[in-house]
Formats: structure tokens, sequence, C-alpha cells
């Protein structure tokens, strides 16, 4: 199952989500992205569970928790064609 985090401190690591995911299960990859210019974080995160149940145990434990004094994000991406849907922007469209 794939995760969309965001809202990160910019001093939140992959190490550190991969720690803080794999309380909930096998993380298969964790990917913080990174600005083209300044190689700093942006902000946000794609992280990638094993199965879906692990993801949903992840997600509900780590939605809107406080990390490095933010509040982390955590939804479940859909990946349709090479764009990625969040099912809170489905939302909004209604």
């Amino acid at each position: 199952m794939n995760l969309y985090v965001s809202n990160l401190s910019f001093q939140v690591t992959e190490e550190s989500l991969n720690e803080m995911f794999s309380k909930y299960g096998k993380v298969n990859s964790v990917k913080i992205i990174l600005d083209r210019e300044t190689q700093r974080s942006r902000g946000f995160a794609f992280v990638e569970m094993s199965s879906e149940a692990e993801g949903k145990e992840a997600l509900s434990a780590l939605n809107n928790k406080e990390v490095e004094g933010r509040m982390m994000n955590v939804e479940w991406k859909v990946i349709h064609s090479a764009f990625i849907i969040l099912p809170s922007a489905l939302r909004r469209r209604a």
C-alpha cells in the first residue's frame, strides 16, 4: 500500500520515517521529495508498506500525529497513469 505523507518538518529523514512506519509492518520504501535546486526536503514523502492491512494500520496511527513540531498528514494514494490522485483531492472536486 502506498501512502502520501505531508506537512513534514525539514528535519525529518527517510530513516526516521522508516522507523516510525515500521512499527506497523514491513516498509518497502520511503522517499522524501527534495527540491531540485537546493536539495532540501519539500515537506512531503511517499511510503510504501508491504500490505494494505499494514498500510491502513500505519495510516490510522500516524495521521495527524505531531512529529518535530508539525502535524504530519498521512493519506493513501492511487496511482493512475503518470498522475498521483489523493482521495482528499477527489472529495474537493465533488
